[in-house]
C-alpha cells in the first residue's frame, strides 16, 4: 500500500531498475548469439 506519492514512485524506481538491468542482459546475451552465428557461417 502507498501512503504518500513518494513511496509509489520509490517503488516505480526499483522496478524500472530491475527491467532495465533485465532488458540490457537479455540483450547482451542476444548479441552474443548473433555474433556467434555470425562466424560459424
Amino acid at each position: 500500500m502507498y501512503y504518500t506519492l513518494f513511496d509509489f514512485l520509490t517503488h516505480t524506481e526499483g522496478a524500472t531498475y530491475v527491467l532495465i538491468g533485465v532488458f540490457l542482459i537479455g540483450f547482451i546475451g542476444f548479441w552474443k548469439f548473433l555474433t556467434e552465428r555470425e562466424r560459424e557461417e
